[in-house]
């Protein structure tokens, strides 16, 4: 199997979209894969094959791929029909300079969740089951400043982002700002953005042999529609390669403020923002003024080694209720590689979860499992869901 669950590999980087771009010495490292999957999607039965291709040189990590399905008795052609289709066969890119104090970076493809302070919470386009959207993020960094801009979509983007700050010593001090511009025209844009200004204080100290740090922020947003306030805090501890991170926050904003605003089941929220898709679009709950009041958020973070990755998250927010998300990874156990996720909105209907196994059976050979419940949107002005299993057989040739 060469490409991942569509939302697993968005949300943990297991050994395909998200490569990380690991520097290689001496002579590009080059790998082929191919892999068949059989199951099915929304009640029809599918099959696919996955073409792909892997390349590695000094800091650039390229990985190519081609998906072809087959749903009930028909070619599902609306995987070629538009220009996201083509610019998706980038599955990840990365290259690198420097470091994150001083150097500069590009990554584009199937991106992971995108995390940019106050305006984007866990974001991420993959609960689109018909799309493989191919984002674009950017950093810099150089002599206390740095910057970064997301793109979640090169064709056609929901979600564009950006973020840039002064470092002085323990304290930070930002700029950061998001805005949807692919919202359908009857929605309008205006209230689908944030531009914020925050600061904060970060301190390290040493326990014994554990590493803790602790930081506070807060800031000011505003879009056209509403303004608020947030004030957070967290820790975290590192201990002989085991990593706990733990945050909240609370906010409180007007009544057409939405706190963190692009979260992870955004595709859906900004189409339907209440039980059925029927119910308000976002902006018209903005525009009426109902969302404003007092809300918060938590996250959970453990990490032990490169072997496993746990993350859990929730907010409220006035008017639209909670809205949680989980996932864990177990990208490098030798006899088998896993992956979950689930971000669910209980109040407004709404949820989403992908898992992934994977078992090697010979040292190119390779059986996956992937399950995934996500938002069709083909030939439909608001996203329904979509179940998907899928088993697959892959061989690869290479290193």
């Amino acid at each position: 199997m060469v490409r991942v669950g569509l939302v697993a590999a968005a949300a943990w980087a297991v050994a395909g979209a998200g490569v990380a771009a690991a520097e290689t010495d001496g002579e590009p490292e080059l790998e082929a894969a191919a892999a068949v999957g059989a199951g099915a999607r929304g009640g029809q039965p599918l099959q696919a094959i996955d073409l792909a291709a892997d390349l590695r040189h000094g800091a650039l990590a390229l990985g190519l791929g081609v998906r072809l399905r087959l749903i009930g008795d028909r070619f599902a052609v609306e995987d070629w029909d538009e220009v996201g289709d083509g610019l998706a066969v980038i599955r990840y890119l990365e290259w690198s300079h420097g470091d994150a104090e001083r150097g500069f970076g590009i990554a584009a493809g199937t991106l992971a969740p995108l995390e940019l302070g106050t305006v984007a919470d866990g974001y991420t386009a993959a609960i689109d089951a018909d799309r493989l959207h191919a984002g674009v993020r950017a950093r810099a960094a150089i002599d206390g400043w740095s910057g970064q801009v997301a793109l979640d979509d090169a064709a056609g983007p929901a979600v564009i982002a950006a973020r840039a700050d002064r470092r002085v010593d323990a304290f930070t001090f930002g700029v950061q700002g998001g805005v949807d511009p692919g919202a359908p025209a009857a929605m309008g844009t205006a209230a689908l953005g944030m531009f914020a200004i925050d600061g904060g204080a970060r301190t390290e100290t040493a326990a014994g042999a554990a590493r803790v740090a602790s930081a506070l922020d807060g800031g000011l947003a505003a879009s056209l529609a509403g303004v608020g306030a947030w004030l957070g805090a967290g820790t975290e501890t590192r201990w002989a390669g085991a990593t706990v991170a733990v945050r909240v926050d609370g906010t409180v904003g007007s009544g057409g403020f939405v706190p963190a605003p692009f979260g992870p089941l955004y595709r859906v929220t900004r189409a339907a923002a209440g039980r059925g898709m029927d119910a308000p679009t976002l902006v018209e709950r903005v525009r009426a003024g109902d969302l404003g009041g007092v809300g918060g958020g938590a996250a959970l973070r453990v990490e032990l080694l490169d072997l496993a990755r746990v993350e859990a998250a929730m907010r409220f927010r006035p008017g639209l209720g909670g809205e949680a998300r989980a996932g864990v990874a177990l990208p490098h156990f030798r006899v088998v590689q896993a992956a979950a996720w689930v971000a669910a909105a209980p109040r407004l209907g709404q949820w989403a979860a992908a898992a992934e196994l994977r078992a090697p059976i010979a040292r190119r050979l390779q059986t996956g499992l992937e399950a995934a419940r996500l938002y069709g949107t083909e030939g439909l002005d608001a996203p329904r869901p979509v179940w998907q299993v899928t088993a697959w057989f892959g061989v690869r040739a290479g290193p």
